[in-house]
């Protein structure tokens, strides 16, 4: 009789484990105004160099007329999202751009980097805005930083990787 006791204790624990865990609320969740009808998963950091106060939706292009079901039978011009996590001041501002997964990009002052799991990244740094792009599970991600003043990088290589390290999937409130 112990053993049963003990025993449907542990599975009603393990039940409440595993229900927390599947309502576990993205630290910047909030209702993001405009994507309530985007149809894949996608993921946003969990880190940020700053205090985020806001979450918006900065920018969204859908250039197909539906898109498909699956992220995988997705085209890489079929839509741009881009979600700005903002903080206090003028400088505080991140974009996240998630589109279809792209092919191998090039640019200026590029630089081969690699993520905590391994997957190989990009960093870009033009004189007015700093990228760091991927690829995961068939979207594109691109942390992009707008330079205030012109020539001078606001966060350095490593700051971008920590965030980018951070991405986790949100989960809509």
């Amino acid at each position: 009789m112990k053993y049963k006791r003990m025993s449907l204790i542990l599975l009603l624990f393990i039940l409440y484990l595993s229900a927390c865990n599947q309502n576990d609320e993205h630290p910047y969740a909030q209702n993001i105004e405009g994507i309530d009808d985007f149809p894949y998963e996608f993921k946003l950091p969990t880190h940020m160099p700053y205090e985020v106060e806001r979450v918006k939706l900065f920018h969204y292009d859908q250039r197909t007329e539906e898109l498909p079901e699956k992220s995988s039978e997705l085209e890489p011009l079929d839509f741009n999202l881009e979600i700005s996590l903002l903080g206090t001041s003028e400088e505080e501002i991140v974009i996240t751009q998630i589109e279809p997964e792209l092919g191998n990009r090039t640019g200026s002052n590029e630089q081969q980097l690699e993520l905590s799991n391994g997957t190989e990244a990009k960093y870009f740094y033009n004189g007015s805005s700093q990228i760091l792009t991927w690829n995961d599970s068939g979207l594109s991600y691109d942390i992009i930083v707008y330079l205030p003043e012109q020539d001078n990088e606001l966060y350095s290589v490593e700051e971008l990787i920590k965030i980018a390290n951070s991405f986790a999937t949100y989960y809509r409130p």
